[in-house]
């Protein structure tokens, strides 16, 4: 597999830090944004073009669920992840409407993140939850 490059969306600093770290471990991903809240992800998704994104369901302006139905409007192919504080059910079935393609609880491990990240690019689904 190519270099994978990867957008971030989450308004907490410290969380994009630490994904970009856990990330960027694996070298076939290249972490090219990361995304203040649901706006800038729709924006930076456009003028990126990563071949994925990770958005927080829990966002300003926008949230991850408005953000994802922004950019599956124009680019409906680029998969997103939501990772999200809420282990809850319909917030699943919510992410799996909007069509996000993996979820992952904060609370999940590191390996949990790589493991989504890696069966969405080969163009399966991750929902463990």
């Amino acid at each position: 597999m190519s270099t994978k490059r990867v957008l971030i969306a989450d308004d907490h600093e410290a969380v994009r830090r630490g994904l970009r770290t856990v990330l960027e471990g694996n070298s076939e991903l290249k972490v090219v944004g990361e995304a203040v809240n649901g706006e800038d992800a729709v924006e930076q998704v456009q003028r990126l073009k990563p071949d994925l994104v990770i958005l927080d369901l829990s966002m300003p302006i926008l949230d991850g669920l408005q953000a994802a139905r922004e950019i599956k409007k124009f680019s409906p192919a680029t998969p997103i992840v939501a990772f999200s504080m809420h282990k809850i059910h319909e917030f699943v079935d919510l992410a799996k409407r909007v069509g996000m393609r993996g979820y992952v609880a904060k609370e999940d491990d590191g390996k949990a993140i790589l493991e989504a990240v890696d069966a969405v690019l080969h163009n399966r689904t991750y929902f463990p939850v």
